[in-house]
């Protein structure tokens, strides 16, 4: 059985802060669970614009629930996800899409977040972020997935505050390197 959820967001910024915003989002103080994200492959398609990459991310557990910690027994305090990120700037689409490497025989984990311009304001960003579940385990597959669906929808929100806080941040890198700039430029006018 296969156990699903979709959420929608609007970012209330253009299409091209959140694209490069999403870049920044970690490493972050709010969520120490997620320790690494390293870079495994970029192609970039000088033709069509286009940029893919794969990233893996390294994810401490946290508080698992003790029926799901006697499934697993002396697993790893750590999962493994594999992220591909497509992103066409010409056509202003960027798509994740996520999976978990570490314990797929038990549970699969996929999630897509595809960012495109909010059809209602050309100025903003609309988020579409699906997450399908499938537990594999007999009789308690279900369980199994409502948990997961459940730690997917309160990691959505703190994903959607962290994508506030990089824009932020890409914002003021933004506006120090326009000053930056500027200051370079009068000093050469000087000279």
């Amino acid at each position: 059985m296969v156990t699903s959820e979709t959420l929608y967001h609007i970012f209330k910024y253009p299409w091209t802060t959140i694209a490069l915003s999403s870049w920044k989002k970690y490493p972050h103080p709010s969520r120490p669970d997620v320790e690494n994200v390293d870079l495994i492959r970029k192609d970039f398609d000088e033709k069509s614009g286009t940029l893919q990459t794969t990233r893996l991310l390294t994810m401490k557990l946290n508080q698992l629930p003790s029926w799901f910690e006697r499934i697993l027994g002396n697993a790893s305090p750590r999962a493994y996800f594999i992220e591909d990120t497509f992103v066409d700037p010409k056509n202003k689409i960027m798509i994740l899409s996520s999976r978990n490497v570490t314990f797929e025989k038990i549970v699969r984990l996929d999630e897509i977040c595809t960012y495109t311009i909010d059809p209602n304001n050309g100025q903003w960003t609309q988020m579409k972020q699906e997450a399908k579940v499938t537990a594999f385990p007999p009789f308690i597959s279900h369980k199994i997935e409502e948990a997961c669906v459940g730690t997917f929808k309160q990691n959505a929100s703190r994903g959607r505050t962290l994508m506030e806080l990089a824009v932020q941040k890409v914002m003021k890198e933004r506006e120090e390197a326009a000053a930056a700039l500027k200051l370079r430029e009068n000093q050469d006018e000087e000279n």
